[in-house]
């Protein structure tokens, strides 16, 4: 009854910036009630007897599967309501939880460094759509969708990476309490290493798209980097005014850092391959408006024409 109404609200009530901020939350009532189903259908008792291949079974057929799948359908409207781009976070995460589901149904318990492996790695595939998208708009490649797109990417590289540093740091100290040997050092250089990577992957991808929300999360992941750095160089001295001057110094530095990249998004009106719209590469409104009135039917054609006329 929830979701009827909400679908009713969002499409016949609101403005189209307003549903924008309430498609979300209608997948997602797709989701209970589709989980409030399977329960009922098997039984609450049963359920809690069941193992985690059985579970796994309810949840992604009767929860995550048409969660997605309805998302997907609202998504189809797009190219007409740009606003629906929002409802790429419902896509994200269904197609992401499908990972572990799909294989606990068969009996398999990845565990926790898995699951933030397959975030790490879906994370990077969708921010890889966000670029192309970018670049080749199409029908599809509005500013609202290239920019929820990238955000859900961004975000995901950065819980993932985190999520593995953490896993690192908590078996290293497992380790060291057990005495269990001295290669956990060794692990936990690597995955600061792989968090290096991803906090400046997602740095240089938002500045180049001129995309605040990526630019923030690098900020985030470099003032972690200056902590660690410094904390290092603190036990290398034994001396805790080095943990002092070294993070003192970082932090300047992110600041200075920050500073020009605000410059950068203030002082430019385009992203950094601008040129290609002042080519005809990628069309502009300008472009398409005299595409439509040179070619009724709608399709613009012709050189730097990439994507049809709404």
């Amino acid at each position: 009854l929830y979701g009827i109404v909400l679908w009713l609200v969002i499409t016949k009530f609101v403005s189209a910036s307003m549903a924008g901020m309430l498609w979300p939350n209608l997948p997602c009532a797709v989701a209970v009630a589709g989980l409030l189903i399977g329960i009922a259908a098997t039984g609450t008792s049963k359920l809690l007897e069941m193992d985690i291949t059985g579970s796994a079974k309810v949840v992604l057929f009767s929860c995550v599967i048409p969660q997605t799948l309805s998302a997907m359908y609202w998504m189809l409207d797009l190219p007409k309501d740009p606003d629906r781009a929002v409802l790429v976070c419902n896509v994200f995460l269904g197609v992401w939880a499908m990972i572990p589901l799909v294989a606990a149904t068969f009996g398999q318990d990845l565990g926790w460094r898995f699951t933030s492996w397959t975030l790490l790695g879906s994370g990077f595939c969708i921010s890889g759509v966000a670029v192309r998208l970018f670049v080749v708009p199409g029908r599809w490649g509005s500013e609202e969708l290239v920019s929820w797109t990238l955000n859900v990417g961004v975000l995901s590289v950065f819980v993932g990476t985190s999520n593995i540093l953490m896993d690192q740091l908590l078996n290293d100290n497992l380790v060291d309490k057990e005495g269990r040997g001295g290669s956990a050092k060794t692990g936990e250089w690597e995955a600061w290493l792989l968090f290096v990577l991803a906090i400046a992957t997602i740095g240089i991808v938002g500045r180049a798209l001129n995309r605040t929300a990526p630019v923030l999360l690098s900020m985030i992941g470099m003032t972690m980097i200056a902590l660690r750095i410094s904390f290092a160089a603190s036990s290398a001295t034994g001396n805790v005014l080095a943990f002092f001057l070294v993070s003192g110094v970082l932090g300047f530095a992110i600041i200075l850092f920050a500073h020009r990249c605000c410059q950068h998004s203030s002082s430019r009106s385009q992203p950094a391959w601008s040129q290609l719209f002042d080519e005809g590469v990628v069309p502009t409104a300008a472009t398409a408006a005299a595409a439509e009135k040179l070619n009724p039917d709608g399709v613009t054609r012709g050189r730097g024409v990439a994507r049809a006329v709404p």
